[in-house]
């Protein structure tokens, strides 16, 4: 980590910075690359053991050096004077501040899901790896604002992760003594990790996307940000619309030797006259006699400059990008969070199961005579086996359950995701000349489209959010025990709000997805599966908004995840199926509730084609009607049993179509649900 004598220490950071870039590429997309950094890995022999070691300390060294000459250069800002000074001081710090980012990023990559490389950088030196697990708190404390926001992240995931990696080998190690490394993991995470990112949240709560007035410290809000980039998007389109008409009117009167540039230019005019009748107020025999005079002398060359980009225009294309880039730079740090979110609350007991083969579990194919007792006994068998090998909540994820619910951050998720979820309306003037729009007082203004890649960002924040609190639902017991109805409506009012934007969207094929929805949905069925008290206060509008689900198309296509018509994830209308079964199978309710509860479940049944879907819905109406006592007229009237019968073998088929792309746990879900399924017709036929 130390500059070369014979360089400056701007083009050290640059080709360091350069290094880090590749070496990241490397360990996120290649996992033999990785391998080769973790001792003990089969592709590791060739890589000597120096190399090894000195993985995570290297990357630490550039993290303090760079997070050091941050500070340094912060402090010696304000002594230079001269522009060149200044403009040499803001690139070198651009240099080091990527580097820190990707040292840290890189180390939070190799991390992940690998103790090998943690575990012997732990022991080789006690109180250097200390130190280093030291470093990486300062770096995510609020207090530090001399790294990057993605730096700080990225920091606060490595301690996640270790913490994570040390829980799991502690709690697997039955004859382990107290760890230090866990000790002070435990206690980083919970003193800096959680606030910090509670404070983001409430940050982007607060300032990103709010609507209110703004200040120039807060930086630039969501819609300032998206009206910028959809105003240059229109410019740099019109412009190309612009371009692509010169182009065609250059190449049908070359043949006839006429002057190109002045048809296009006049073309350009008559088009604007027609939007702007009323604005346009130049005299176009004065145009015309200067756009024939520049034609006298640009149409021998004509051939020679079309393909070259007007100054102009190409001005107007890099305003577009960097309104681009600002929208992904400020919006990357929140992503970056919320990822660590899930994973921080991804408490979950450890379990001892290890999957078996395959290739053993091929009991059930295509021929309905293949699946019989010995099969069903099998099936039957490992799943009780997998229920009951469950372990409880170590001390370490007691405390930091506690910990996270007093520091409000599932709290923090929840205002994150209410405005996250507000309606975005841009508007933009539909005029494009400044000149123009100064000479008419009543400007025209229409709904800008967000662009495709922009919508697909907000989607993932959204249904990142939803994901957060639904883990905060299921693992933290402890939070909103006894008040989750006000989860419950948040939830909702943000599906809703989703909803009116898809609406509102109905004529842009690229913003109509319901994408943003998948994680919020599926916090709405975990709230129903813990929170026992929210099933009773549940109204009709809920059990309405639950069933306009199943009333989507699902035809999707083998091995297809969306609905092509709609985007219509299969995992709305199969959460949507889980969340009416909760209901209908826990709380006493009418036989109106339950018919047009059943028709719903019934008809989204015949004509799915989810194995997912499918297995969800067998699953709900197996619990709505096991008790025979509960309402049977409505289960013979709606010919249930007939669908069951019909629903099994195509469930069976459709798992031998997406098996391929579905993961072993999903499969053996679906198996299990065939199984109770087949088990379900021969007891309402009387046969068990």
């Amino acid at each position: 980590s130390k500059s070369s004598s014979s360089s400056s220490p701007k083009q050290w950071w640059a080709v360091t910075s350069q290094c880090l870039h590749a070496l990241c590429a490397l360990v996120e997309s290649n996992p033999d690359a990785l391998d080769r950094l973790t001792p003990g890995s089969s592709l590791s022999a060739g890589v000597t053991t120096s190399t090894q070691e000195h993985c995570i300390g290297t990357l630490l060294d550039l993290l303090s050096v760079g997070t050091s000459q941050l500070q340094n250069l912060q402090q010696a800002q304000q002594k230079q004077q001269k522009k060149e000074q200044q403009e040499d001081h803001k690139e070198l710090v651009r240099y080091i501040e990527d580097a820190t980012i990707y040292s840290v990023r890189t180390l939070h990559s190799a991390l992940d899901d690998n103790y090998d490389l943690l575990q012997p950088w732990l022991q080789k030196n006690e109180a250097v790896s200390m130190e280093g697990l030291k470093l990486l708190a300062s770096c995510c404390s609020n207090s530090n604002n001399r790294i990057p926001p993605a730096a700080k992240l990225h920091a606060a995931g490595c301690l996640v992760t270790a913490r994570q990696l040390l829980v799991l080998h502690h709690s697997s190690d039955t004859t382990s003594t107290a760890n230090p490394f866990l000790t002070l993991v435990q206690s980083q995470v919970m003193d800096y990790v959680i606030p910090v990112l509670t404070q983001q949240f409430m940050e982007y709560s607060n300032t990103f996307f709010s609507t209110s007035a703004r200040t120039e410290e807060n930086g630039k809000s969501c819609q300032e940000l998206l009206t910028t980039l959809c105003h240059a998007q229109q410019q740099f389109q019109q412009e190309m619309a612009d371009d692509a008409m010169e182009r065609e009117i250059i190449q049908k009167v070359s043949r006839r030797k006429e002057p190109a540039r002045m048809i296009a230019r006049r073309q350009k005019l008559d088009k604007e006259r027609k939007e702007k009748e009323q604005q346009q107020k130049a005299s176009s025999n004065e145009e015309n006699v200067a756009m024939m005079q520049e034609d006298a002398n640009d149409n021998n060359d004509t051939d020679n400059t079309k393909n070259k980009i007007p100054e102009e225009r190409q001005n107007i294309r890099e305003t577009m990008e960097q309104a681009r880039q600002a929208w992904h730079n400020t919006l990357l740090p929140l992503q970056l969070g919320l990822e660590i979110s899930a994973n921080l609350t991804s408490i979950v007991p450890m379990d001892n199961f290890e999957g078996g083969d395959d290739d053993d579990d091929d009991a059930m194919m295509m021929d309905e005579d293949e699946w019989g007792p010995d099969q069903e006994a099998q099936l039957l068998a490992s799943s009780n086996a997998e229920q009951q090998q469950q372990d409880p909540l170590s001390t370490y994820d007691t405390v930091l359950i506690e910990k996270i619910v007093a520091q409000q951050l599932p709290d923090s998720m929840v205002k994150l995701l209410h405005h996250a979820c507000t309606p975005i309306v841009i508007a933009i003037n539909s005029n494009n000349n400044d000149d123009d729009k100064m000479m008419n007082e009543e400007d025209t203004t229409a709904a800008a489209v967000i662009p495709p890649d922009v919508q697909q960002d907000l989607m993932d924040i959204q249904s990142k959010c939803g994901s957060c609190i639904g883990n905060c639902l299921g693992n933290l017991s402890t939070w909103k025990s006894s008040d989750a109805i006000s989860v419950w409506k948040e939830l909702r009012h943000a599906s809703e709000n989703l909803i009116e934007t898809i609406n509102n969207n109905n004529n842009d094929t690229h913003t109509n997805s319901y994408d943003g929805m998948e994680g919020i949905v599926n916090a709405m069925v975990v709230a129903l599966q813990t929170r026992p008290t929210l099933r009773s206060q549940m109204q009709e509008g809920d059990l309405d908004f639950l069933l306009s689900f199943l009333m989507l198309n699902n035809s999707t296509s083998k091995g297809s995840n969306h609905d092509k018509k709609n985007n219509i994830k299969p995992t709305l209308q199969r959460d949507a199926a889980c969340a009416l079964g909760i209901l209908c199978s826990t709380e006493v309710h009418p036989a109106q509730i339950n018919t047009k509860v059943c028709t719903a479940l019934t008809t989204c049944c015949l004509n799915s084609k989810s194995a997912m879907v499918l297995s969800e819905i067998l699953n709900s109406l197996m619990d709505m009607y096991g008790d025979d006592d509960t309402h049977p007229q409505v289960f013979e009237a709606l010919n249930v049993l007939v669908c069951f019968q019909k629903t099994v073998p195509m469930l069976k088929k459709q798992i031998l179509l997406e098996r391929s792309d579905a993961s072993p746990e999903d499969v053996d879900q679906w198996k299990e649900i065939v199984l109770n399924a087949s088990r379900f017709i021969q007891y309402k036929k009387g046969q068990l």
